[in-house]
């Protein structure tokens, strides 16, 4: 079994010929992808992790360790279009913390509250390089749109039930609660923690390339 890398050292690979698939399924998900006439940047690229890579929360050797396996195939950041004009889909300072945000929304849900997934996924951003301004940014959109995709992976709650509505009623609705959330945890929350998300940063800084005597 192969000894999982550091998350600043993780590496991926474009899914659509990723060497885990059959050469068949290579050769029909590049069919698929010639047949589709929307630009490139509309929809994120899946990626897949060449490794398995670890990330330790808060600091190195912690013991809150999350291990994203070998294989994992996710989408990016799923920053919506045409916000890909300022944020792309896919960028060396936040990919790896994409694909652990994926992980622990798909794989540890059971074990790993949303709000604590959403606060590693800023936190990793801010290890990999990412300015602090902008992985709050980040942050706050999976604050406010992740809801979607995590209680997909919940049934009989409220907000899956939602998501089982039909298309026309689904969407307006999902668009809808997602805007309201952002807004509100903008004016309610980050406008009053900008400076705790600064020091964040500064303690990371210090950790990673802290200044000589």
């Amino acid at each position: 079994m192969e000894e999982p890398v550091s998350i600043t050292r993780a590496a991926f690979q474009a899914a659509i010929n990723y060497e885990g698939l059959s050469s068949e399924e290579r050769r029909s998900r590049r069919a698929d992808s010639r047949g589709s006439w929307l630009p490139p940047g509309v929809i994120a690229p899946n990626w897949v992790t060449e490794k398995s890579f670890f990330y330790d929360v808060g600091h190195p050797g912690s013991g809150d360790r999350h291990v994203v396996g070998r294989g994992f195939e996710f989408d990016g950041a799923s920053v919506p279009f045409p916000l890909t004009l300022f944020v792309p889909q896919t960028h060396s300072l936040y990919l790896a913390a994409a694909a652990l945000h994926d992980w622990l929304y798909a794989v540890e849900h059971e074990t790993v509250e949303r709000e604590r997934a959403d606060a590693i996924f800023r936190e990793a951003m801010i290890v990999l390089g990412l300015n602090w301004f902008w992985a709050g940014l980040m942050w706050r959109a999976v604050r406010a749109g992740g809801w979607a995709p995590w209680y997909a992976r919940k049934p009989g709650t409220p907000a899956w039930k939602v998501l089982q509505l039909p298309w026309p009623l689904r969407m307006p609705l999902v668009w809808a609660i997602t805007v309201i959330r952002g807004f509100w945890g903008v004016v309610a929350y980050d406008l009053w923690h900008w400076g705790a998300f600064r020091e964040e940063a500064a303690r990371i800084r210090a950790l990673d390339a802290p200044e000589g005597p």
